[in-house]
């Protein structure tokens, strides 16, 4: 008998210690999310004794919208940018972090990294591809970012002008190239035509007989789109690289007029007062975040509590950022600016009931909350004669606003008077105004 009892309980322990070890070996991985790349870009190729020649980059955007000494070729049928990677606007004043992967702890040497385990590669040193004329070239921007010794990466305003004609896709794509840059330099690894589409936008950064240019900008947002009724003959259609936006040339005798009759309206609101002038090459932007607003996303039981269940509270961020970045073609009669806008708002909160059933209330139900929101992004480059006054129109976006009673009158505070946040939907307007600057006589 003492004899069956041992062989019917060792294979037991077999069985047991064979499932142990199984959990430990396979282990379900931890999967990260990945952003979803843009379709490719169309390549460009030369070779470097072709340096010289008034040759550009292959970009995104359709020709018409960059001045005539940077156009890029474009096929006829190149398809729009889509700019799927542009960060969320809900973070206004604080921006989103990307999830965080699991990495280990950087190495002190190159002779520290152990490699991958799985993939195969190889340690330098190795030659990079040269297959389409590629070289490197270091560009020094001392004389951009100087200006800005406060930013953090001012280098950043040229990177993403380089970017915004070319697309990011451009840059992980055959021919192999590279672009990255700190404060001092930028450095790029490229053909030629690439190279001297970046030599010409760096030196309209750089131009100091530039940086005396100054420009105006005015965003004004109105409730109802029929301010054009009054301004139409006043007004020149101009197109626009992206169909969801509508441009117009103002003469600057009819600018005035133009101003004066919005001033007008009883829904007029000013969103960055002062009309800050910006430099030639410089970023401007403005930003406004809401207070967060917190809504019940779930209820859990939880019966050691008093209440028998715990609310999950969740918020959601709303603001709206705008930046506009102007800049003078290389012989100064045109104006070329990279636009972006972002906007997030909730309409309203959308309820459900669930039952939460608690020792006390065995039929309890309990309300939770869903947010219907609404966003608006959007990037665009254009240009336009630098005589005349450009009005850009972003359409009925969502904004957190707030509305109040004053004098029997129906209007809309700034949003530096926020105090409940509205969502509504205003036509947003954009002016740019090239400033005259005086010249002294001698």
């Amino acid at each position: 008998m003492l004899k069956l009892k041992i062989l019917f309980i060792f294979p037991l322990f077999l069985l047991s210690g064979f499932h142990v070890w199984g959990q430990d070996e396979f282990v379900t991985p931890d999967i990260k999310p990945v952003t979803q790349l843009s379709d490719a870009e169309p390549n460009a190729t030369a070779t470097p004794e072709n340096n010289t020649a008034a040759q550009t980059v292959t970009p995104s955007v359709p020709a018409a919208s960059l001045p005539i000494d940077s156009q890029p070729n474009v096929p006829a049928t190149a398809p729009e940018q889509n700019n799927q990677n542009t960060p969320n606007a809900l973070n206004v004043e604080r921006q989103s972090q990307s999830p965080q992967t699991e990495r280990s702890q950087p190495v002190a040497t190159v002779t520290e990294y152990t490699g991958a385990k799985t993939v195969k590669f190889e340690k330098g040193p190795i030659d990079l591809p040269v297959d389409s004329g590629q070289f490197w070239v270091t560009y020094e921007i001392l004389p951009y970012t100087n200006q800005y010794p406060t930013l953090t990466r001012p280098q950043q305003t040229i990177i993403d002008w380089i970017l915004a004609d070319t697309g990011e896709n451009f840059w992980h794509q055959e021919p192999m190239g590279i672009l990255t840059a700190d404060r001092e330099k930028l450095y790029v690894y490229h053909n030629a035509s690439v190279q001297q589409y970046v030599s010409n936008v760096l030196d309209r950064f750089v131009d100091p007989k530039k940086k005396t240019e100054l420009f105006r900008i005015r965003i004004i947002a109105l409730r109802n789109p029929d301010w054009r009724v009054r301004l139409t003959s006043w007004l020149r259609p101009y197109p626009m690289t992206k169909l969801e936006l509508q441009g117009w040339l103002i003469s600057r005798e009819n600018y005035g007029k133009v101003i004066q009759e919005i001033e007008k309206r009883t829904d007029f609101v000013e969103l960055n007062a002062g009309q800050p002038s910006v430099p030639n090459g410089e970023k401007y932007g403005w930003a406004f975040a809401a207070p967060a607003r917190q809504f019940v996303r779930d209820i859990q039981l939880t019966p050691e509590t008093a209440s028998g269940y715990t609310n999950e509270y969740h918020a959601v961020d709303e603001g709206c950022r705008i930046e506009v970045t102007p800049l003078l073609s290389t012989h100064g009669e045109m104006v070329e600016f990279l636009m972006n806008c972002q906007s997030t708002a909730v309409e309203k909160f959308l309820n459900y009931s669930i039952r939460v059933p608690t020792a006390s209330a065995p039929r309890q139900q309990m309300l939770v909350e869903v947010p219907q929101t609404s966003r608006y992004q959007v990037q665009c480059k254009t240009s336009f004669p630098g005589e005349n006054i450009f009005l850009v129109d972003l359409g009925m976006i969502p904004l957190v606003l707030q509305e109040k009673q004053e004098s029997s009158t129906r209007i809309i505070s700034g949003i530096s008077k926020l105090v409940t946040p509205e969502t509504v939907f205003c036509d947003v307007l954009i002016f740019i105004e090239p400033v005259v600057v005086a010249v002294p006589t001698q």
